[in-house]
């Protein structure tokens, strides 16, 4: 939490060393009486494994429409790339248009 108040800080304009951020933050935190909660105060979701795809499957993968790939865990990982990952996305359209090329 500290760590992205002093990145919002940062953003700012602020140029001074990190310590002296964790000093002021503690200051103000102190002088104002702000409670924050500490780590097992806070609800933490569980995060569901995913198991990732070997590069020989997303090779394979790049060219198929998300439906015609059969185990849900596997599309589900090839869309999570595909929504993170730009590059993919771009080398993904080339791969089907190479395929009309091929079919005409």
């Amino acid at each position: 939490m500290i760590k992205d108040i002093i990145k919002e800080i940062r953003e700012l304009g602020f140029n001074g060393s990190q310590s002296q951020a964790y000093y002021n933050i503690n200051a103000i935190r102190d002088n104002y009486k702000i409670s924050t909660p500490g780590f097992s105060q806070v609800q933490h979701t569980q995060i569901p494994y995913v198991k990732p795809l070997s590069s020989r499957k997303l090779a394979k993968y790049i060219g198929f429409c998300l439906n015609d790939i059969i185990d849900p865990q596997e599309r589900k990982y090839l869309q999570t790339l595909l929504d993170e990952m730009v590059e993919l996305r771009i080398v993904r359209k080339l791969v089907q248009i190479f395929k009309t090329m091929l079919v005409r």
